[in-house]
């Protein structure tokens, strides 16, 4: 067998021969020239510098700072408060329909409080982002695909925590062995979506202010979709949907479930309900947000149980940390650092209950002089969740509707006391969250 090579044959030995029949891997084969020589110093080079710059993103500090920043600036303008303002109305009628599902359940119905709690995130998401009715809080519907979507996005069995940790904590390496949360087929249908809505809204002249308005004036080119833009935007909106869907609907069954445990507050929350809102009366934008108890409550049980017990941030410069107590620790340029959440949240030093579900640690009295920095429950800092006034408005909706139609009790299959489930990566509890809901005197 020869092989030629700009006219210089070359002899290869039966191993070499046999090892190509083996792999069937096509190879280049350069002469031994000056040229030749040169070319292979310069591959070498350059796997060097591929080697290089992969460990250098490894350690970096701050991989992909500029990208960041792009996103952020995005997440920051859907989330402004103009929108937020805007969003209000679907979050009302999201709200009432979960009232009306609870209603139209059987009366001592044990309902799974994270699965109601996210058919209305998802309702408020597909209405408030896409202009899309889901029907996910239709009586004696499915949950619908919006949830399945985040569903799939959140699977947290064993093996997805394992990849979670990985994509979160160690990003770096999650992309050099290619692994990604989103599947392509949650990519795929997030693509067909917008390309369905920004079509079918230049088709019928329709404008609404939302995620698809955004896209329609981004892709539409001649009155026509432009294809390479669709998988860009379709990872905005996966962003977008997974700030709106996950977090609170955790959020707002955990605080059904402490209301449910500890009647005396929920009669608390009540009260306040009774003075500010006008009963019967459609909600207002204004009166929810001057709910000062129920954002205290909010607060308390992100306090008591955060979406996620640690936090991760790498250090961009050199910085001496002074203890009360102890020596100072040097941390230097591109060290992780990770801040055990749920360790200074029941720090005993800054809150006087520090076990208990106690609201009145965020009442001006007991928050005065406390530092800022030990309430981690949206995060802290430049990369602190840009959806924390969408989300707590969100929440804060939905129990103000729910609270004025029905007591919350925990179910017969809740386990007490409630206990955070350390398999879960992300917050999850013991036995899950089982709640019933008793009709109030009119």
């Amino acid at each position: 067998m020869k092989l030629s090579f700009r006219k210089v044959p070359i002899e290869l030995s039966a191993t070499t021969r046999s090892s190509l029949r083996l792999t069937g891997k096509k190879m280049n084969f350069l002469p031994r020239t000056r040229r030749g020589t040169r070319r292979r110093r310069r591959r070498r080079r350059r796997r060097r510098r591929r080697r290089r710059r992969r460990r250098r993103e490894i350690r970096s500090a701050d991989p992909g700072e500029d990208r960041w920043k792009e996103l952020r600036l995005r997440l920051s303008r859907a989330f402004n408060p103009s929108r937020v303002k805007i969003a209000f109305s679907d979050m009302a009628t999201s709200a009432d329909c979960l009232a009306h599902l609870i209603a139209g359940s059987e009366p001592g119905t044990s309902h799974n409080g994270l699965l109601l709690a996210k058919r209305y995130t998802a309702h408020v998401s597909a209405r408030v982002l896409f202009g899309i009715e889901s029907h996910s809080l239709e009586i004696g519907s499915q949950p619908g695909v919006f949830y399945e979507m985040g569903h799939k996005i959140f699977n947290c069995d064993f093996l997805q925590n394992i990849r979670l940790m990985v994509f979160i904590y160690y990003r770096p390496l999650s992309k050099l062995i290619g692994y990604n949360i989103v599947s392509e087929s949650i990519v795929d249908f997030f693509r067909k979506l917008i390309r369905d809505s920004v079509e079918y809204r230049h088709r019928e002249g329709v404008t609404r202010e939302d995620f698809v308005e955004h896209a329609a004036k981004t892709i539409m080119v001649d009155g026509k979709v432009a294809e390479d833009q669709l998988s860009k935007l379709a990872g905005q909106a996966i962003n977008s949907y997974v700030e709106t869907f996950e977090t609170s609907g955790i959020t707002l069954a955990s605080v059904l479930l402490m209301l449910a445990t500890n009647p005396a507050q929920q009669e608390r929350v009540r009260a306040e309900l009774k003075e500010k809102l006008k009963p019967g009366e459609p909600l207002e934008h204004d009166a929810v947000v001057g709910l000062p108890f129920l954002e205290q409550v909010v607060n308390e049980t992100m306090r008591l149980f955060p979406f996620s017990d640690t936090m991760r941030r790498m250090c961009t410069k050199a910085t001496t940390l002074r203890s009360a107590e102890g020596p100072s620790v040097l941390v230097e340029e591109g060290t992780a650092v990770y801040i055990p959440v749920e360790t200074v949240h029941r720090d005993p030093a800054y809150y006087s209950h520090p076990e208990d579900f106690w609201p009145d640690h965020f009442s001006p009295e007991e928050s005065e002089g406390r530092p800022k920095s030990v309430y981690l429950g949206f995060g802290d800092g430049p990369r602190q969740c840009p959806g924390m006034k969408y989300g707590t408005l969100q929440v804060k909706v939905a129990l103000a509707t729910v609270l004025q139609r029905f007591e919350v009790l925990p179910g017969e299959k809740q386990v007490l006391p409630v206990q955070r489930d350390p398999m879960a990566g992300l917050l999850n509890y013991k036995g899950g969250i089982w709640l019933k809901f008793r009709a109030l005197a009119e």
